[in-house]
């Protein structure tokens, strides 16, 4: 379903990557700044392990 570097954007995307536990890499200023499993997101933050992120502030992609 999804291949690395797929970009998450949908909620849909968020809630898939959540049940395939799916590594997922954070990008913020071009740079991957963390890499994990996503616990929880909402409108605005995603749950990444122990940190939160504001989801306009950066990118979520599929990761090995």
């Amino acid at each position: 379903m999804f291949k690395q570097g797929y970009n998450l954007i949908t909620d849909e995307d968020f809630e898939n990557a959540i049940d395939l536990n799916l590594n997922v890499a954070i990008i913020r200023k071009g740079r991957q700044v963390n890499k994990g499993l996503i616990r929880s997101h909402n409108m605005n933050v995603v749950h990444v392990e122990n940190c939160t992120y504001i989801k306009n502030l950066c990118e979520f992609m599929v990761s090995l």
